[in-house]
């Protein structure tokens, strides 16, 4: 009996979605810079045929893992409420928000991970140029500690370098999740704010 055209459909959204995964998984692994179209096909075991059928390369795969996933999951730094909460505030809403996503599993700290790596894309897609530009963890970080310090509660030093070293172990975090998995020890969110405060306990 022939297949109809719903079945067909459906088979063609798993095989679309059996890519996005393994780009997913490749993209946090290896950094996007380093990603082949061949690593996709490895990891996700399908013809490069199969692959350009969908995609025409890696690019499009990425606007569409932020544009489909990424986005409507929220699996990404919530750079603007950090920025609105303000100076050690919003460091806390940032790091709260990791600290939720290193306890979940594969699928959410590796997506998060490739959100939080858009910044360092070369090339970036155009159709993702506004994501990235409202979601460089980095930068938002600098602007927190520039404030946390006029607020005299992070500690004295180049706003440049301290976000350098908290976003540094942010991104080691990270890596040690998506090579070893759930059970990587990872430093929590009130050491990495402790690190930078000036005195304080963490409430």
């Amino acid at each position: 009996m022939p297949r109809t055209d719903e079945q067909n459909q459906q088979i063609k959204d798993r095989r679309r979605a059996k890519i996005i995964r393994a780009a997913i998984r490749v993209f946090a692994t290896k950094g996007y810079n380093e990603v082949s179209v061949d690593d996709i096909t490895k990891d996700a075991r399908c013809s490069h045929g199969l692959f350009y059928h969908y995609f025409d390369n890696k690019a499009e795969i990425l606007a569409a893992i932020v544009d489909e996933i990424i986005v409507p999951s929220s699996y990404y730094a919530p750079c603007h409420k950090a920025l609105e909460a303000k100076g050690v505030a919003g460091l806390k809403v940032l790091l709260s928000f990791f600290n939720g996503v290193w306890t979940a599993g594969p699928s959410v700290f590796n997506t998060a991970w490739l959100a939080c790596q858009t910044s360092q894309i070369e090339d970036v897609p155009e159709s993702i140029v506004p994501f990235v530009k409202e979601n460089n963890l980095y930068e938002t970080v600098c602007v927190l500690v520039e404030q946390g310090q006029k607020e005299k509660k992070i500690v004295p030093g180049d706003p440049k370098e301290i976000a350098l070293g908290l976003t540094d172990i942010i991104a080691n975090n990270f890596l040690r999740l998506v090579n070893d998995g759930k059970k990587s020890p990872v430093v929590s969110s009130d050491v990495i704010l402790g690190m930078a405060l000036v005195g304080e306990r963490i409430d």
